[in-house]
């Protein structure tokens, strides 16, 4: 079936730009949809503004969602050494919910998902997850018109960042007013898992200039050796 309308959740990041590029390439009506969930960095709220209206998105939401009232990520504001992780418990789960919602009001065809191959490490962004979420959309959304629901769809979930990379520059994807950083700093910090992994990527993709300096520094270093490593140990079967 065409796909002529798509829900894509825009995190400000690489990943859903590109998701929404290749939408919007495609030939389908993208409708964007962010979350304020009490993330320690807002700007990357300010990234996917900033992307949908270089995308020629129509339609932007921006949902307040406060995931981090009870805590448990290091990726909340305020949050302290306690939450060892930048997994937020359930965060997958309810955006796909608001993200089907929004689908359903709007008669969208399709929702297309940001999972890549190195979210595998995270229970709700593996294919085994993708497929639970399919079930749950064709159980809730099927209709005498449209007896499967509403499509769910991750198309980066194979590939890598490098590959991401290659695709956003063929796309012609705003790469520049991305933002990945875990940290919440007003640039970002080239240091963090987020950082390394998408500065290795461009710059063995050939847009050095869209790196981080301390990412480029830390390359001209050799210390690209220990973000290789880091980045094997994601994609590890």
């Amino acid at each position: 079936m065409t796909e002529t309308r798509v829900i894509v959740p825009l995190s400000g990041g690489l990943d859903s730009a590109v998701v929404a590029a290749l939408a919007a390439a495609a030939g389908a009506e993208v409708i964007a949809i962010s979350y304020r969930y009490g993330q320690r960095n807002q700007r990357e709220l300010e990234a996917a503004e900033a992307i949908a209206r270089k995308l020629g998105v129509g339609e932007h939401y921006v949902i307040d969602v406060a995931l981090s009232s009870w805590g448990g990520s290091r990726l909340f504001a305020g949050a302290d050494d306690s939450a060892s992780s930048y997994y937020v418990p359930g965060r997958n789960s309810v955006f796909a919910a608001i993200a089907l919602s929004l689908a359903e009001s709007r008669g969208a065809d399709a929702i297309h998902l940001g999972f890549t191959a190195a979210d595998r490490q995270y229970p709700d962004a593996t294919a085994e997850y993708l497929t639970v979420l399919r079930s749950l959309a064709a159980l809730t959304t099927a209709t005498e018109g449209r007896p499967d629901g509403i499509a769910i769809d991750a198309p980066l979930i194979a590939m890598d960042k490098l590959s991401i990379v290659q695709r956003a520059i063929e796309l012609q994807v705003p790469v520049a007013e991305t933002w990945s950083c875990y940290a919440g700093g007003v640039d970002q910090c080239g240091c963090c898992d987020a950082c390394r992994i998408r500065d290795l990527s461009l710059i063995r993709a050939g847009v050095p200039d869209l790196a981080t300096e301390p990412g480029r520094a830390a390359y001209a270093d050799g210390a690209e050796r220990a973000t290789d490593n880091l980045w094997r140990f994601l994609l590890r079967d």
